[in-house]
C-alpha cells in the first residue's frame, strides 16, 4: 500500500486530479449500476457530462507529449496532444480499475470513459451491444470509439455484438 502512496504522489498533479476522478467516477458507476435502472443512471451521467456543467478539469497544456496507446491518431501538434490526453483518461481509467476491489465490468468502464471524456470535451462513441453464443448464452459488451477507433473494450471481434446502444458524446 505505501508503494502505491509513492508512486501517486511521484504523479504529475494534473494526473493525480485525473487519476482520483476516474477512481471516484467508476466507483459511482459501479454503485449506480448495482443500485439504479440503467436508464435513470445513464440519463444521470450524460447529464452531469455534458457541456452545460461546470467542467473543472486541470489544463494538461504543460505536459510533455508521450508515445501513446493512440499513436495512430497522432500528427499536427494539436492532435499529438490530443491523443496525449486521450491516452491519460484511457490510463487513469485503467489505473482505477485494477485499484477497486472486485471485477470492473465494461459498461462501468465505458460509462466512466464516456463521462471523462465528455468533461474533457473529446467527442467519443459509447457503443452497447449484445450476441448469444452457440452454446445460447446471451452475453453483453460496451465499448467507447474515439475517432474512429476503439480505445475502451476492445474485442477480438466486435461485430458478433448487436447494437443496442450507440451514443456520441457532446463537444463544447
Amino acid at each position: 500500500m505505501l508503494k502505491l502512496v509513492a508512486k501517486f504522489k511521484q504523479l504529475k498533479s494534473c494526473d493525480r486530479y485525473l487519476l482520483i476522478a476516474a477512481f471516484m467516477l467508476l466507483g459511482a458507476v459501479r454503485l449506480g449500476l448495482w443500485l439504479m435502472p440503467f436508464r435513470l443512471l445513464f440519463r444521470f451521467l450524460m447529464q452531469i457530462s455534458s457541456p452545460n456543467v461546470s467542467n473543472k478539469t486541470p489544463n494538461t497544456d504543460s505536459h510533455k507529449l508521450d508515445s501513446s496507446p493512440l499513436s495512430a491518431l497522432e500528427g499536427s501538434p494539436k492532435t499529438m496532444h490530443q491523443s496525449y490526453r486521450v491516452a491519460r483518461i484511457i490510463w487513469s481509467i485503467n489505473m482505477a480499475s485494477r485499484c477497486l476491489p472486485g471485477n470492473t465490468k465494461c459498461l462501468a468502464r465505458a460509462l466512466a470513459t464516456q463521462v471523462l471524456m465528455n468533461w474533457h470535451r473529446y467527442v467519443s462513441e459509447l457503443h452497447i451491444g449484445v450476441n448469444k453464443t452457440p452454446e445460447g448464452t446471451f452475453r453483453a459488451h460496451a465499448w467507447i470509439e474515439y475517432q474512429g477507433r476503439v480505445i475502451v473494450g476492445n474485442l477480438q471481434d466486435l461485430t458478433q455484438f448487436t447494437p443496442l446502444l450507440a451514443y456520441r458524446g457532446s463537444e463544447q
